[in-house]
């Protein structure tokens, strides 16, 4: 299995890992770090990049990939260069509405799938394998471990008698899809002394613009009860102990549906999202405090967060390491 180098990758691909007993290979030194240190459970091996198709080619048939634009340049390297034929199973990572790309698959090659929903997208093809929430079932099955390495990384930081909210935005795509140039000054600046606020960033928000989102980072981090995490790759122990989500086209709030509670999406050109129905919509920035304090206790949307999570990831799966 190969990811690339991007951590958020890393809570996806661990759980498979784990569950299939095989290795993941990783081609840089901070990549490994973080796997011993949030996924101490998955055999993990430092491979150089030069050395990473000629060492896959020599040891492997089968190939776990995460990225949707390797699968046919990796075909024709191994055909062409390796005279191997490797057979790739695409991995997904994220349920995300951004675009609902469709990986090209050859023939023999497989995808894995969440649910139902991810298999109605990719209708069309034949070798699809549901695994459910798998990482939902690693984070069940390890939760001891991560709550207390939560509670010692995270909230030794905030406020224990404070509410905590989680802003999660995704990257600045194709699409412009990220809010969090827009609003995470005035969530800092705004922010109720009575509320936690914990901002995820997504990798490439730091990797395509890295001198606004430091520049932010940097002006707000000693804001009270204000956390920026990067390189933290970590979700389901984080949404557990969330209030609440604030989002805009990000994957993660699929995974927040789990704990059906309060959800709010920020919008851009008025562009809509199918999850955006399992939450409250915000226009207007200056009313997103007030927006959430009246709406903490509206349970409108509790049975469609139910409706969409099942539809999303289905029924769970029990997961027997080796199979």
């Amino acid at each position: 299995m190969i990811t690339g180098n991007h951590s958020h990758l890393l809570d996806h691909l661990a759980p498979i890992a784990f569950y299939l007993n095989i290795p993941l290979l990783l081609t840089e030194s901070q990549m490994v770090h973080l796997c011993n240190t949030f996924y101490p459970q998955v055999k993990c091996f430092l491979v150089s990049e030069p050395d990473l198709l000629p060492y896959i080619a020599k040891q492997f048939d089968s190939l776990f990939i995460s990225v949707i634009t390797w699968n046919s340049e990796l075909q024709f390297i191994f055909k062409t260069i390796y005279q191997k034929k490797i057979r790739l199973i695409y991995c997904p990572h994220g349920n995300s509405d951004k675009g609902a790309i469709i990986p090209h698959l050859e023939s023999d090659d497989i995808a894995l799938i969440y649910g139902k929903q991810m298999k109605d997208r990719l209708k069309s093809r034949k070798q699809l394998f549901r695994i459910g929430n798998i990482r939902l079932s690693f984070y069940h099955e390890h939760k001891s471990f991560y709550t207390s390495l939560i509670e010692k990384e995270l909230f030794p930081k905030l406020s224990s008698s404070n509410k905590t909210l989680l802003y999660a935005p995704t990257w600045q795509d194709s699409e412009d899809s990220s809010t969090f140039f827009d609003l995470c000054a005035f969530l800092c600046e705004n922010k109720p002394a009575n509320y936690n606020l914990i901002i995820k960033l997504h990798p490439l928000l730091e990797e395509r613009q890295p001198g606004h989102t430091f520049h932010l980072t940097e002006t707000y981090k000693d804001f009270p009860h204000l956390l920026f995490l990067t390189h933290f790759p970590l979700i389901y122990p984080l949404l557990e102990r969330s209030d609440c989500f604030l989002g805009d086209y990000s994957a993660v709030g699929y995974d927040f549906l789990f704990f059906n509670r309060p959800m709010y999406f920020f919008q851009k050109n008025d562009k809509a999202s199918f999850l955006h129905c399992c939450g409250k919509k915000i226009h207007k920035k200056e009313k997103i405090y007030e927006i959430i304090e009246f709406h903490e206790k509206d349970e409108r949307y509790s049975k469609k967060r139910e409706q969409i999570y099942r539809y999303a990831f289905d029924e769970a799966i029990i997961f027997k390491r080796g199979l």
